[in-house]
């Protein structure tokens, strides 16, 4: 690689010494960990923040080995160190969680970056070591990735919940007419996705039934003008098959600071089956009170041929 290891003796001549020191000055007072090892793994060097991440004094770190000073650690960080020093090039760690004295009874988990320090003569004499505490970061991170499985979980939930209603969802951009329709909503439509042009006018206004078509618009006009509730139940003809179904749209309007309305995002439910029931229903009513009335002028017809007194009388007895 064109850049002699030196051994750790070497470390005690002047140019070395010299490599070291001159880094110390900018980064002893920095936030953020730092150190220098000779060749041996043995701390030249260990700033304040260091320190205070290992729960260890200055002191008490120099001389000493990776292995003595933080032994939780020693095998990976060891394991990077020696990259470096076999190629020369920098080596950001994977984060690795320890328990430091600095922290008694948490486990903390940093972040080290190793790179070469190489003498006059570009041969590289040493290695130092940017030690960055993540905890907060890990900890931000875990619970995001927590959120964001809660969040798909309430999703699918929430999507098998429409799926099951028949319940799609929309939004029509009143700014240039362009609107978005869910799976759903397509499915309600009968509308293949490539057939979508994503304009109002070419996809909603053709699946109205003509004779709801007049209603439906004024329906609109007055939700975008007076600010009226948009609750309305019109007819579709689906696309695919030229069938007629029942649809109640509800839907909420969105103004700009001016009061000017901008946008609508609502959601569309599949009444037809609901419908066809109150119809049936409403048919069976009228054929039982039809059944009742004509059960009760037989009945009057058999009472007016009994030879029996037949009287009503009201509460005041009369």
């Amino acid at each position: 690689m064109g850049a002699r290891a030196l051994r750790g003796d070497d470390v005690n001549d002047q140019s070395t010494q010299q490599s070291f020191v001159d880094l110390t000055p900018a980064i002893r007072d920095v936030p953020i960990g730092f150190c220098t090892f000779d060749l041996n793994f043995r701390y030249m060097f260990v700033n304040e923040c260091l320190a205070t991440l290992n729960g260890v004094s200055v002191a008490e770190h120099l001389g000493r080995t990776i292995h003595e000073v933080n032994p939780a650690a020693a095998a990976g960080i060891e394991t990077q160190m020696r990259q470096v020093v076999e190629t020369g090039e920098t080596v950001v760690g994977a984060a690795t969680e320890v328990q430091s004295p600095a922290f008694p009874g948490e486990t903390r988990t940093f972040q080290h970056t190793h790179t070469a320090i190489r003498g006059s003569g570009n041969e590289i004499v040493g290695l130092s070591c940017l030690v960055s505490d993540v905890s907060q970061l890990r900890r931000a991170e875990s619970a995001a990735r927590r959120n964001i499985v809660d969040l798909e979980k309430s999703e699918e939930r929430l999507n098998l919940s429409l799926d099951a209603a028949s319940i799609g969802t929309w939004s029509w951009n009143l700014l240039d007419d362009g609107h978005f329709w869910d799976s759903r909503m397509l499915q309600i439509s009968g509308v293949m996705p490539d057939d979508v042009t994503g304009i109002m006018a070419d996809d909603f206004l053709r699946s109205l039934h003509p004779d709801d078509e007049a209603m439906v618009l004024e329906a609109i006009r007055r939700s975008l003008e007076e600010g009226a509730v948009y609750n309305v139940h019109y007819r579709i003809i689906r696309r695919d098959n030229g069938e007629v179904r029942d649809v109640n749209a509800r839907a909420l309007v969105t103004w700009d600071d001016a009061g000017k309305p901008i946008r609508m995002t609502g959601v569309a439910i599949d009444v037809t089956e609901q419908k066809r029931s109150e119809r049936e229903l409403a048919s069976h009513r009228d054929h039982l009170s039809n059944l009742v009335a004509e059960r009760t002028e037989e009945l009057f017809k058999i009472a007016d041929n009994l030879p029996v007194l037949i009287t009503r009388i009201d509460a005041e007895q009369r």
